[in-house]
Protein backbone atom coordinates (compact mmCIF):
# COMPACT_ATOMS: atom_id res chain seq x y z
CA UNK A 1 0.00 0.00 0.00
CA UNK A 2 2.91 2.33 0.70
CA UNK A 3 4.17 2.02 -2.90
CA UNK A 4 0.73 2.98 -4.18
CA UNK A 5 0.79 6.27 -2.25
CA UNK A 6 4.34 7.00 -3.40
CA UNK A 7 3.33 6.45 -7.00
CA UNK A 8 0.21 8.57 -6.56
CA UNK A 9 2.28 11.33 -4.94
CA UNK A 10 4.81 11.20 -7.81
CA UNK A 11 2.04 11.40 -10.41
CA UNK A 12 0.54 14.42 -8.64
CA UNK A 13 3.91 16.19 -8.56
CA UNK A 14 4.54 15.55 -12.26
CA UNK A 15 1.02 16.70 -13.14
CA UNK A 16 1.49 19.87 -11.05
CA UNK A 17 4.79 20.67 -12.71
CA UNK A 18 3.37 20.16 -16.18
CA UNK A 19 0.41 22.33 -15.32
CA UNK A 20 2.65 25.16 -14.09
CA UNK A 21 4.71 25.45 -17.25
CA UNK A 22 4.03 28.39 -19.49
CA UNK A 23 1.41 27.63 -22.10
CA UNK A 24 1.43 29.44 -25.40
CA UNK A 25 -0.50 29.39 -28.62
CA UNK A 26 1.34 30.29 -31.81
CA UNK A 27 -0.71 32.96 -33.59
CA UNK A 28 1.79 33.76 -36.37
CA UNK A 29 4.87 32.07 -37.78
CA UNK A 30 6.69 32.62 -41.05
CA UNK A 31 10.15 32.00 -42.49
CA UNK A 32 12.27 33.55 -45.20
CA UNK A 33 14.74 31.19 -46.89
CA UNK A 34 17.93 32.63 -48.39
CA UNK A 35 18.96 31.67 -51.89
CA UNK A 36 22.31 29.84 -51.93
CA UNK A 37 22.40 30.00 -48.09
CA UNK A 38 23.66 33.59 -48.34
CA UNK A 39 22.05 36.59 -46.63
CA UNK A 40 23.01 39.59 -48.75
CA UNK A 41 23.77 42.54 -46.48
CA UNK A 42 21.53 44.86 -48.52
CA UNK A 43 18.55 42.54 -48.06
CA UNK A 44 16.05 43.52 -45.35
CA UNK A 45 13.61 40.79 -44.32
CA UNK A 46 10.17 41.80 -43.07
CA UNK A 47 7.15 39.98 -41.75
CA UNK A 48 3.65 41.43 -41.53
CA UNK A 49 1.09 40.15 -39.03
CA UNK A 50 -2.14 41.25 -37.38
CA UNK A 51 -2.96 41.72 -33.69
CA UNK A 52 -6.60 41.47 -32.62
CA UNK A 53 -6.05 41.29 -28.86
CA UNK A 54 -4.56 44.17 -26.86
CA UNK A 55 -5.08 42.56 -23.45
CA UNK A 56 -3.12 39.31 -23.68
CA UNK A 57 0.61 38.92 -23.44
CA UNK A 58 2.54 37.80 -26.51
CA UNK A 59 6.00 36.33 -27.00
CA UNK A 60 7.99 37.44 -30.04
CA UNK A 61 10.69 35.03 -31.21
CA UNK A 62 13.34 35.30 -33.91
CA UNK A 63 14.20 31.94 -35.45
CA UNK A 64 17.59 31.47 -37.13
CA UNK A 65 18.45 28.49 -39.33
CA UNK A 66 22.12 28.03 -40.20
CA UNK A 67 24.44 25.19 -40.98
CA UNK A 68 27.53 24.08 -39.09
CA UNK A 69 29.80 25.88 -41.58
CA UNK A 70 28.58 29.26 -40.31
CA UNK A 71 31.82 30.94 -39.25
CA UNK A 72 30.64 33.23 -36.46
CA UNK A 73 29.38 32.49 -32.95
CA UNK A 74 26.70 35.15 -33.13
CA UNK A 75 24.35 37.05 -35.42
CA UNK A 76 23.95 40.79 -34.99
CA UNK A 77 20.69 42.28 -36.29
CA UNK A 78 18.98 45.66 -36.57
CA UNK A 79 15.33 45.07 -35.65
CA UNK A 80 12.60 47.54 -36.56
CA UNK A 81 9.05 46.99 -35.27
CA UNK A 82 6.12 49.05 -36.56
CA UNK A 83 2.61 49.01 -35.11
CA UNK A 84 -0.74 50.02 -36.63
CA UNK A 85 -0.20 53.68 -35.68
CA UNK A 86 3.19 53.66 -37.48
CA UNK A 87 5.07 53.93 -34.19
CA UNK A 88 8.53 52.53 -34.82
CA UNK A 89 10.63 50.75 -32.24
CA UNK A 90 14.24 50.09 -33.34
CA UNK A 91 16.83 48.00 -31.58
CA UNK A 92 20.05 46.09 -32.17
CA UNK A 93 20.01 42.44 -31.15
CA UNK A 94 23.03 40.20 -30.63
CA UNK A 95 21.95 36.56 -30.96
CA UNK A 96 24.49 34.12 -29.55
CA UNK A 97 24.41 30.94 -31.69
CA UNK A 98 27.33 29.06 -30.11
CA UNK A 99 28.59 28.57 -26.57
CA UNK A 100 31.48 30.99 -25.95
CA UNK A 101 33.66 28.46 -24.11
CA UNK A 102 33.04 25.19 -25.93
CA UNK A 103 32.05 26.50 -29.35
CA UNK A 104 29.14 24.04 -29.37
CA UNK A 105 26.16 25.19 -31.42
CA UNK A 106 23.11 26.22 -29.43
CA UNK A 107 19.56 25.46 -30.56
CA UNK A 108 18.15 22.31 -32.08
CA UNK A 109 19.19 20.04 -34.91
CA UNK A 110 20.64 16.61 -35.47
CA UNK A 111 22.51 17.08 -38.74
CA UNK A 112 24.61 20.05 -39.78
CA UNK A 113 21.48 22.27 -39.86
CA UNK A 114 20.73 24.11 -36.63
CA UNK A 115 17.72 26.19 -35.61
CA UNK A 116 17.97 28.64 -32.76
CA UNK A 117 15.03 30.55 -31.24
CA UNK A 118 15.74 33.90 -29.65
CA UNK A 119 13.05 35.46 -27.45
CA UNK A 120 12.85 39.09 -28.49
CA UNK A 121 10.34 39.97 -25.78
CA UNK A 122 7.20 38.90 -23.96
CA UNK A 123 4.80 41.77 -23.47
CA UNK A 124 1.31 43.10 -23.76
CA UNK A 125 0.80 44.58 -27.23
CA UNK A 126 -1.02 47.88 -26.78
CA UNK A 127 -2.14 48.35 -30.38
CA UNK A 128 -4.43 46.10 -32.40
CA UNK A 129 -4.29 45.96 -36.18
CA UNK A 130 -1.53 45.40 -38.70
CA UNK A 131 2.03 45.19 -37.38
CA UNK A 132 5.39 44.47 -38.99
CA UNK A 133 8.89 43.52 -37.99
CA UNK A 134 12.00 43.98 -40.14
CA UNK A 135 15.43 42.41 -39.80
CA UNK A 136 18.64 43.80 -41.26
CA UNK A 137 22.17 42.46 -40.91
CA UNK A 138 24.35 44.49 -38.55
CA UNK A 139 27.40 42.20 -38.79
CA UNK A 140 30.86 43.72 -39.19
CA UNK A 141 34.16 41.95 -39.67
CA UNK A 142 37.57 43.45 -39.00
CA UNK A 143 37.76 47.04 -40.20
CA UNK A 144 35.11 46.75 -42.91
CA UNK A 145 31.99 48.86 -42.50
CA UNK A 146 29.78 45.85 -43.29
CA UNK A 147 29.83 42.37 -44.76
CA UNK A 148 28.74 41.88 -48.35
CA UNK A 149 26.78 38.83 -47.32
CA UNK A 150 26.55 36.25 -44.63
CA UNK A 151 27.20 32.71 -45.82
CA UNK A 152 25.67 29.53 -44.38
CA UNK A 153 22.51 31.22 -43.10
CA UNK A 154 19.62 29.16 -44.43
CA UNK A 155 16.77 31.31 -43.21
CA UNK A 156 15.24 33.62 -40.66
CA UNK A 157 11.81 33.34 -39.14
CA UNK A 158 9.52 35.17 -36.81
CA UNK A 159 6.85 33.77 -34.52
CA UNK A 160 4.28 35.39 -32.30
CA UNK A 161 2.70 33.34 -29.52
CA UNK A 162 -0.12 34.27 -27.19
CA UNK A 163 0.79 33.43 -23.61
CA UNK A 164 -1.95 31.88 -21.50
CA UNK A 165 -2.29 32.90 -17.90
Amino acid sequence: MSNFFRLLFLILIVFSLLNCTEKRKVTFIDYHTFENENWNSDQKISFKYNIDDSVSYFRKEIKIRHNSSYKFQNLLLFVKQTNSENTILSDTVNILLADKKSGKWLGEGVTDVREFSYILDSSELQQTGPQSIEFELAMRYGGSPKLDGLLNVLGIGFSLSKLDE
